[in-house]
C-alpha cells in the first residue's frame, strides 16, 4: 500500500497475511504469539517508487524469495538503510493476528487485511469493520442462490460446501453485538438462509461425482467405523485415472541467441575478410531461420542480410583481373570452404524468396543476388589451388591451356533484367557487373564448350556432356553414360560428384541462378514458410526425360521463354492486335487505347508515339505528366505503372566493347549502340540531369497544390504517396552518383566503366541532390506525418468499440496509417549523418510497422523487402548513432519511439511528461539491443561507449589498424 503526502513521499505499507520470519511478533497471552499483518516504511522518494527496474524484480516473485524481498528490495527503497531500522518502530496495534504454524500467504486473506487496515487507517471502528466484512459474506451468499436458480444438479460435496457458507455466515450474525439488536438483519440472513435449504431439497444429486464421506461423530459412546478422506469434498476436481504418459517426454527449448547483423562488415577488401562475411552471413542466417518462432520475419531479414552482402560488401569478380579479390591465390581447402558457404547461401537465400511475395521490384534483386553468387563461384573454381589442384578447376579452366576452356552462361538474364523496375542504383551496378564477368567467360570458350543451359533443354547439352566426358576420360571413370555424372550420390554414377564435391557446390548454385528466370506457369513453388533443408536440391536423370531436380517438395524447371515481367513502356503493350514499334505505327491505329478513359485520343497518341524511343523517352514523359491537366492522370495505377517502367527499367545492357561507342548516324543503324551500360535512368543524369529533375520538381510542385489537408481524400493521398516512392527513388539514383563521383560510396568508391560524370554535371547532380532532401524531408515528411496524426487521431476514437463495422474501419486507418509509414522511410534510404531526429523517424516508422502492419501480404504499394533493405543500410549507423549520442539523446529517441508505437504521444514528449532512462544491452552479441535502465542506475561512461563500439565496428571495417 502506496500513501502520499505533500512532500513528494510515501509511505509504503507491507501486509503479508502468512506466517512471516520478518514481520514482528508479540506475546499477547501465555501460549499464544501474534503477528502484526502489517509493517510500514516511512520517507520513501517517489522517484525510487517510479523505478521500472524495481517493479519488475518484485514483481517475479517466482524467482526472488521473501528473504531477498525484505532485505534487498525493501532496504533499496529507503536508500539502503537495513529493514529492520526502515520500518516503522512502533506498529499499528490493530494489525495484530493469530497466524496458524507455517501458513503460505493466501490472497483471499491479504486482500482482507488490506481492506481492513485502509478503513483503520480512515479512521473507521473496529465494529463498523466487521460489519463491512459480515455484509460481504452475506452478498456471496445470495450470489450463491443466484447460482443455485441455475443449476439444475448439485454434488454431495457442492452440498456440504453451501451448508458450511451458510453455517459461517449464521455465526457471524449472532456473535456481533450490533447484528443481535437488529431483527431486520438477522431476518434477511435468515431469508437467504431458507431459500438455498429450500432449493437444495429439490436439486437432483450428481452420480458421477464421488460422495464425501460421511461426517465423523467425534461424540463419546457410540462405535463408529474409522474413516479416512484424502481430499474430502475435492473429489470432483481429481482425476482417477493415471495421466502421467500421456503428456510424452520432456522436450527441452533452446534459449534464445540473438543474432547480431553487425558481423557482416560494410565492405571487404582481401579475400580472408570476404570469407568471414560469407561464413558470419551464413551462421545468421541459420540462426535466425531456426529461431524464426520468436524473431518476427525471420525471411525477410535473411533476405535484407543476403543482398546486402552481395551487392553492397562482396565485390564481383573481375575475370583476368589481378587486382580482383577472387583472383588472389588460395589453397583447396579454401576454396572447397568457399564455394560450400556460397551452396549455404544459395538455398538460405531461395528459401527465404520463395517464403515472401514475389515484385516486379525484388524480381530482379533475387535475379542479380542469384548471379553474384553465381560469378563468385565460377570465379573461385577456375582458380588453380597452389597446394593440391582440383581436377574439376583443371578440366573447367582449359586444363593447362591444352584444351579450350569451359564457361557456363548468364541464360535470359540480360534480357529478362531489361524490363524490371530498379529501384536501387548499385543493383543496376552489380547487374552490369555480372553480365561483364559472363561476356568476357563465353568470348574465351567455343560455342560447344558452354555449360549448364538449362534453361533451353533439361536433358543434358553439349558443352556439360563433353565437360563430364572430359574429366571421366582423365580418371578413368565410366564413359557409358557421362552425362549422369550431375547427378546426386544415389546416383550409380556419382563419381564426379562423389570426388569433386566443390563441383556438387558449383552446380546447384548455378541451377538456382537459372531458376529464378523461370517463365513457365506455376514453375515456382507456392507460398510457405521455408527453411534451408527444403531448399536442398535433389539430382537425378533419366535417359528419356532429362534432369529431374528436385526441391521444396516439387519438380523444378530452368525454362526460360520470354520476360517475366512484360514492360509497361512498350507501346504495342496497349495497342495489341496492333504492333505499334514506331510512331508511324501509333499514327496509323484509328482507335488509340484511352486507358480505362483516363485520357482522350490526343493524349494516348502523345504517349504511345514517347514509349515508342526508349533511349529518349525518360524526359519526354516525365513532361508529359507535369502539366495541370495531367498531374491527376497520377492517380491510376496503370499510369504509375507505366511512368515507373519509363523511369527505373535499365533497357538493353551495353557491352565491354561498345563502351563510348556514339552512333555516327541519326536513326543508328545497330541498335546495340542505343544502349546503356548502368541503365537510361543513370545515363540521364549523368549527361543531362536538367532534363530530367526540372519536370519532377513541377510535378512537385503541381501535386503539392492537390493536397486538401486531410489524409481522408484519398485521390490526393494516392498521388502523393505515388510521388514520394517515385522521388525517393530518383534521389537514390542522385545520392549514389553523387557518392560515387566524390569517391564516398562504401561499396562502389572505384572507377566504373562508362561512368564519368563532367564537372558541369556534377555541379548540377548536386544541386538537384540538395533541393531533393530539402524538399523530401522538409516538405514531404512532415505532410505524411500530419496525415498520420489526422488517422491516429480517428483511431483513437474508435478504440474500444466492437461493432463489426467499426472494427473494419479501424483495421482500415491502421493499415493506412502503416502504409504513409512505409513512405516515410522512404525518405530515409540515403540519410548519410543521423541525428535524433532522423534516427527517431526511421527507428518508430519501422518499429510501428513490425507491430502493426500485416506482413507478406501486399496491403502497401511499397515493396517489404525495401523496408527491410533501408533498415539493413542504415542499421550500424543507427546503433553507433545510439550508443554513443549519450544517455538522454539514446532515452529521447528510444521512448519517442515507444510512444510512437503505442499511440501514445508523438515522438517528442509532451509538456511535463517524463522520459524514461534506457541503456543497450552489455554483451557483444546483444549489439543493437536496447532497454530500459533503472532510473537511479548511473549512465556508462562516453569514453567506455566508445571502447565498446571500437571494440564490436572498426574491428571489422576497412581501417584495421584501429
Amino acid at each position: 500500500i502506496i500513501e502520499m503526502d505533500l512532500n513528494n513521499k510515501a509511505r509504503v505499507t507491507i501486509v503479508n497475511s502468512g506466517c512471516s520470519a520478518y514481520h514482528p511478533k508479540v506475546a499477547t497471552a501465555p501460549n499464544k504469539i501474534q503477528q502484526y499483518t502489517t509493517v510500514s516504511i516511512s520517507d520513501v522518494s517517489m522517484d525510487a517508487l517510479e523505478d521500472e527496474a524495481f517493479w519488475i524484480f518484485v514483481l517475479d516473485n517466482s524467482v526472488y524469495p521473501e528473504q531477498v524481498f525484505y532485505t534487498h528490495f525493501l532496504g533499496w527503497l529507503h536508500q539502503g538503510i537495513p529493514y529492520y531500522s526502515a520500518i516503522s518502530s512502533t506498529p499499528d496495534e490493530q494489525t495484530l493476528r493469530t497466524p496458524t504454524s507455517k501458513t503460505a500467504p493466501c490472497i483471499w486473506k491479504a486482500l482482507h487485511h488490506t481492506v481492513d487496515y485502509l478503513a483503520q487507517r480512515n479512521g473507521i471502528e473496529k465494529e463498523r469493520r466487521k460489519l463491512f466484512k459480515f455484509n460481504m459474506r452475506h452478498q456471496l451468499l445470495k450470489w450463491v442462490v443466484n447460482d443455485l436458480h441455475v443449476t439444475k444438479m448439485i454434488s454431495m460435496s457442492g452440498r456440504m460446501l453451501v451448508r458450511i457458507a451458510g453455517e459461517c455466515v449464521a455465526k457471524s450474525a449472532v456473535s456481533m453485538p450490533y447484528l443481535k439488536t437488529s431483527s431486520r438483519h438477522l431476518s434477511a440472513v435468515k431469508d437467504t438462509l431458507e431459500k438455498i435449504d429450500n432449493r437444495i431439497a429439490i436439486m437432483q444429486t450428481e452420480t458421477n461425482v464421488t460422495d464425501p464421506p460421511a461426517q465423523l461423530d467425534l461424540n463419546k459412546g457410540h462405535n463408529l467405523l474409522a474413516q479416512v478422506a484424502v481430499l474430502p469434498c475435492f473429489e470432483r476436481l481429481r482425476r482417477l485415472e493415471d495421466v502421467d504418459g500421456l503428456a510424452g517426454a520432456l522436450i527441452p527449448q533452446p534459449k534464445f541467441v540473438p543474432a547480431n547483423f553487425l558481423l557482416v562488415p560494410d565492405r571487404v577488401v582481401n579475400r580472408p575478410r570476404a570469407v568471414d562475411a560469407l561464413r558470419d552471413a551464413d551462421m545468421l542466417c541459420t540462426r535466425v531461420m531456426v529461431q524464426n518462432k520468436v524473431i518476427k520475419n525471420a525471411h525477410f531479414l535473411i533476405i535484407s542480410l543476403i543482398e546486402n552482402l552481395f551487392i553492397h560488401v562482396l565485390p564481383v569478380p573481375k575475370y583476368g583481373d589481378p587486382e580482383c579479390i577472387w583472383q588472389q591465390p588460395l589453397m583447396y581447402a579454401q576454396q572447397l570452404d568457399i564455394l560450400t558457404l556460397l551452396q549455404r547461401l544459395m538455398e538460405h537465400w531461395a528459401a527465404a524468396c520463395f517464403s515472401t511475395l514475389a515484385s516486379r521490384e525484388f524480381d530482379i534483386i533475387r535475379i542479380t543476388v542469384a548471379g553474384a553468387m553465381s560469378t563468385i563461384a565460377d570465379a573461385v573454381l577456375r582458380k588453380q589451388a597452389t597446394d593440391r589442384p582440383s581436377q574439376m578447376s583443371a578440366h573447367l579452366a582449359g586444363y593447362k591451356g591444352r584444351l579450350p576452356p569451359f564457361a557456363p552462361t548468364a541464360g535470359k538474364y540480360a534480357e529478362q533484367s531489361e524490363t524490371v523496375e530498379v529501384i536501387a542504383p548499385e543493383v543496376n551496378i552489380v547487374r552490369t557487373q555480372v553480365l561483364d564477368y559472363f561476356e568476357a567467360l563465353l568470348s574465351i570458350a567455343p560455342p560447344d564448350r558452354h555449360i549448364f543451359k538449362w534453361e533451353v533443354t533439361c536433358k543434358s547439352d553439349l558443352g556439360s556432356a563433353r565437360l563430364c566426358f572430359q574429366m571421366a576420360d582423365y580418371q578413368a571413370f565410366p564413359l557409358e553414360a557421362p552425362m549422369n555424372y550431375l547427378s546426386q550420390d544415389t546416383d550409380p554414377h556419382y563419381l564426379i560428384t562423389k570426388n569433386c564435391p566443390e563441383f556438387k557446390a558449383y552446380r546447384d548454385v548455378f541451377f538456382y541462378f537459372k531458376y529464378f528466370m523461370n517463365t513457365e506457369a506455376g514453375g515456382f513453388p507456392h507460398l510457405s514458410s521455408y527453411n534451408q533443408h527444403a531448399a536442398q536440391l535433389s539430382w537425378q536423370y533419366l535417359c528419356a526425360v532429362g534432369y529431374q531436380v528436385e526441391a521444396f517438395d516439387r519438380m523444378l524447371s530452368c525454362r526460360a521463354r520470354t520476360h517475366r515481367w512484360p514492360s509497361y513502356a512498350v507501346a504495342s503493350r496497349f495497342t495489341l492486335p496492333n504492333e505499334a514499334t514506331n510512331e508511324e505505327d501509333v499514327l496509323h491505329i484509328k482507335t488509340l487505347p484511352t486507358f480505362s478513359d483516363t485520357i482522350g485520343q490526343k493524349d494516348s497518341e502523345l504517349l504511345l508515339s514517347y514509349l515508342t524511343a526508349p533511349y529518349i523517352r525518360i524526359p519526354l514523359v516525365a513532361n508529359f505528366f507535369a502539366t495541370e491537366d495531367r498531374v491527376s492522370l497520377l492517380r491510376k495505377e496503370v499510369m504509375q505503372n507505366i511512368f515507373d517502367s519509363v523511369l527505373f527499367e535499365p533497357g538493353r545492357y551495353q557491352s565491354v566493347e561498345h563502351t563510348n561507342v556514339s552512333p555516327t548516324c541519326v536513326p543508328s543503324e545497330k541498335d546495340e549502340l542505343l544502349s546503356t551500360p548502368y541503365g537510361l535512368l543513370i545515363n540521364e543524369l549523368q549527361h543531362s540531369p536538367h532534363a530530367i529533375i526540372d519536370p519532377l520538381l513541377a510535378l512537385l510542385d503541381l501535386a503539392v497544390e492537390l493536397d486538401s489537408g486531410t489524409v481522408f481524400n484519398d485521390t490526393a493521398v494516392e498521388i502523393m504517396c505515388y510521388l514520394v516512392r517515385m522521388l525517393s527513388r530518383v534521389y537514390n539514383y542522385l545520392s549514389f552518383l553523387l557518392q560515387h563521383a566524390t569517391r564516398r560510396h562504401k561499396s562502389f568508391d572505384k572507377p566504373l566503366r562508362g561512368l564519368n560524370i563532367q564537372p558541369t554535371s556534377l555541379r548540377a547532380i548536386a544541386t538537384f541532390h540538395r533541393v531533393f532532401q530539402e524538399r523530401l524531408h522538409n516538405e514531404l515528411q512532415p505532410m505524411l506525418e500530419k496525415w498520420m496524426e489526422e488517422a491516429r487521431n480517428s483511431v483513437m476514437k474508435h478504440e474500444g468499440e466492437t461493432k463489426s463495422v467499426e472494427t473494419t474501419e479501424l483495421d482500415r486507418v491502421t493499415q493506412l496509417i502503416c502504409k504513409l509509414q512505409a513512405h516515410v522511410l522512404l525518405l530515409h534510404r540515403n540519410t548519410e549523418t543521423l541525428d535524433a531526429t532522423s534516427t527517431g523517424t526511421l527507428l518508430g516508422s519501422f518499429v510501428y510497422m513490425s507491430a502493426r502492419h500485416t506482413w507478406n501480404q501486399k496491403l502497401i504499394p511499397v515493396p517489404e523487402t525495401e523496408l527491410y533493405e533501408i533498415i539493413h543500410l542504415q542499421r550500424r549507423s543507427l546503433v553507433e548513432y545510439l550508443c554513443t549520442s549519450g544517455s538522454s539523446a539514446m532515452s529521447f529517441v528510444l521512448d519517442g519511439v515507444v510512444r510512437t508505437t503505442t499511440d501514445h504521444g508523438g515522438r517528442e514528449p509532451t509538456a511535463g511528461s517524463r522520459v524514461r532512462n534506457w541503456s543497450y544491452v552489455d554483451g557483444s552479441s546483444n549489439i543493437g539491443r536496447f532497454t530500459i535502465h533503472s532510473t537511479r542506475a548511473m549512465p556508462m561512461m562516453a569514453q567506455e561507449l566508445r571502447d565498446d563500439l571500437k571494440r564490436s565496428f572498426i574491428s571489422k571495417s576497412l581501417n584495421e589498424e584501429v
